[in-house]
């Protein structure tokens, strides 16, 4: 409609009336709406009409990102209209990815053609480590203590957490019963479980156990083999005397202690062991400590350095003597022998000592008046006619109602 009546005006040499004896102006069709009309569709009118601009500088009307002012862009289109092509030299920009995951780092490059390196070939810069493939916005999260995808955090949602304990007080070991899905080594959690505290950071499996009435190291025990104790001697048999045997322990009375540590000392062979363990079922065994060692003999509460050495063939008093050899024998449970210098069975009454068997010359009987006559002893019959008292009666010869042949 616009070229023919155009023609049709110019063939005539007549154009619109215009009021006020104004010329008609001649204006082009602008179809893209970019504001620039085509050269070649023209209408000439006293008004502007609708899609028509005065100016004629559109090489395409029909694409409205081709007009003059536009950047000539890599596309081998005058996009500008100015006669050129691509001189603008305006691409799409690339950015540099090292790895080739697709995506790149901030390092860009913009330009026409091929660019000056291939691994300028990224159309994204949110690559967080352009040098591991491994790492970027899309992918997965794993339990390595880095944010592979790129996100800012570390190890959230990770696809190889596992099933493991919660730790609240962060000694490293979980409640057995309070289970958590995390990655090892997350605060708040723990793969060992065991803890019979989890509120208490000094109390965990593997602990050292203290005196303070707690079970630090979760094994059912309370203050066993203390770091922070004293020796104390065991006394197996109660009689107030501790062994050569020490264990640690927080006072006198009774500590724990490992059976093989006590009872493997005293004895040999598995047996008793076997025993024990069918009993008791545990590797701890409480015994009685004392703060005073030195028994000699760990399992008879009569034999201990306090005890009075007797006539039995042991060492009482764990002295190292025994019986006769040990001056501290207890005359009260020893014997009495007196010195028979004749030999006649009996000794002075002055002159004895005490021991668990005779010496040499000692008897057990007394009454001797005479210890160097064999003729003289109580056992003896009174003679009226050698002026001696024979039977030591203290009478002599027929003054003794005891004679026997006296005139």
């Amino acid at each position: 409609m616009s070229l023919i009546p155009a023609i049709l005006l110019l063939l005539t040499g007549c154009g619109p009336d215009c009021e006020g004896g104004q010329d008609a102006r001649l204006w082009h069709a602008d179809v893209d709406g970019d504001g620039h009309g085509d050269p070649n569709a023209t209408l000439e009118a006293c008004e502007q009409p609708w899609a028509y601009v005065s100016n004629s500088d559109d090489c395409d009307d029909r694409d409205p990102d081709r007009a003059p002012g536009q950047l000539d862009l890599c596309n081998a289109v005058d996009d500008d209209c100015d006669g050129q092509i691509d001189e603008d030299g305006v691409d799409e920009q690339l950015f540099l990815d090292v790895d080739g995951d697709g995506y790149g780092s901030r390092v860009s490059w913009t330009g026409c053609g091929p660019p000056p390196n291939p691994m300028y070939r990224a159309l994204r810069d949110d690559d967080c480590d352009d040098t591991d493939i491994r790492r970027h916005p899309r992918a997965s999260e794993r339990c390595n203590g880095i944010d592979d995808d790129c996100d800012g955090d570390i190890d959230e949602g990770a696809i190889d957490q596992t099933l493991q304990h919660v730790d609240d007080d962060g000694d490293g070991f979980g409640d057995t019963f309070a289970a958590i899905v995390a990655c090892p080594g997350e605060p708040g959690a723990s793969p060992d479980g065991g803890d019979c505290d989890d509120g208490a950071p000094d109390v965990y499996p593997g602990a050292l156990e203290r005196c303070n009435g707690i079970d630090d190291d979760c094994d059912g025990y309370e203050d066993e083999l203390p770091v922070d104790g004293a020796l104390f001697y065991v006394d197996l048999d109660e009689d107030g005397w501790g062994s050569t045997v020490t264990v640690p322990a927080c006072s006198v009375g009774e500590a724990y202690v490992p059976f093989s540590d006590v009872y493997g000392y005293f004895f040999d062979g598995p047996s008793f062991t076997y025993q024990y363990y069918y009993y008791y079922r545990s590797p701890l065994v409480q015994v009685p400590v004392v703060a005073t060692g030195g028994d000699c003999s760990a399992f008879d509460s009569g034999t201990h350095p306090g005890a009075l050495e007797r006539c039995d063939g042991f060492d009482n008093n764990c002295s190292g003597l025994i019986d006769d050899d040990d001056p501290a024998l207890a005359q009260a449970l020893a014997t009495r022998y007196h010195i028979d210098v004749d030999g006649d069975g009996f000794g002075r009454d002055t002159l004895y000592t005490y021991a668990c068997s005779a010496p040499f010359n000692y008897v057990t009987a007394n009454g001797d008046c005479n210890d160097d006559r064999t003729d003289v002893n109580p056992s003896e019959l009174e003679n009226c006619n050698d002026g001696l008292d024979n039977d030591c009666n203290g009478l002599i010869d027929d003054s003794d109602p005891n004679a026997l042949g006296c005139p």
